[in-house]
C-alpha cells in the first residue's frame, strides 16, 4: 500500500467511524509494529467505548471507496456493541 492509499484508508475509516458514533471521539492510527490501522472510540466522558485494529490485509485487499460497504456487510456496528469495550480485529 502506497503512503497515499494509507492515508485515504485512514481518512475512511476515520470517517466512517464517526458516523457511527458521532457523539464520541475517534482516534485512528498506524501500528509501528505492523501494518495495522489500530482505533479507539471514546464516550464524552473519556471512557472508552470500543477499540481495534484493521489488519493490513484487510486495507490492502478492500478498496478504500468499498471500505464502508464491507464494514457494513459484516455489521460492524452490531459487532461493536456486542463486544463492547474488548479489543476487535477486522481482517479479510
Amino acid at each position: 500500500m502506497t503512503d497515499e492509499e494509507k492515508i485515504e484508508k485512514k481518512a475512511t475509516v476515520t470517517d466512517y467511524l464517526q458516523g457511527l458514533f458521532p457523539e464520541c471521539t475517534v482516534e485512528t492510527e498506524w501500528d509501528f509494529h505492523s501494518t495495522d490501522l489500530m482505533f479507539r472510540i471514546d464516550e464524552p466522558d473519556g471512557q472508552t467505548k470500543h477499540q481495534g485494529k484493521f489488519s493490513s490485509n484487510f486495507l490492502e485487499y478492500t478498496k478504500t471507496a468499498e471500505v464502508p460497504e464491507e464494514l457494513n456487510r459484516r455489521r460492524f456496528k452490531k459487532m461493536l456493541d456486542e463486544m463492547g469495550r474488548k479489543e476487535v480485529l477486522i481482517k479479510s
